[in-house]
């Protein structure tokens, strides 16, 4: 009767331990997947952010040479601002 009854702890125990150890791989694999794939979404945005946020190009022509550059950054700023446009809503969307 003593060894009937370990076996049957021992058989429980095999049981449940398996099921638990899968359960938890299962839940690690799941947990380890959605995390990748929120990685991979963070760099997308970072990119995309990064991207955007970029200067436009300025052709090569407009660039004024070494000479003429002003050294006060007064007239810098106030030559850039004169042609800039605020984007409208269509752009902004897109």
């Amino acid at each position: 009767m003593h060894h009937t009854w370990l076996e049957a702890v021992l058989t429980v125990a095999s049981i449940t331990s398996v099921t638990s150890v899968a359960l938890l791989w299962f839940l690690h694999k799941r947990d380890g997947h959605k995390l990748a794939a929120d990685i991979r979404l963070l760099r997308e945005q970072t990119r995309l952010h990064s991207s955007a946020a970029e200067e436009p190009q300025v052709p090569v022509t407009s660039v004024p040479e070494q000479g003429a550059i002003d050294r006060d950054i007064r007239q810098f700023v106030a030559r850039r601002l004169a042609g800039w446009v605020a984007a409208t809503s269509e752009e902004r969307r897109s």
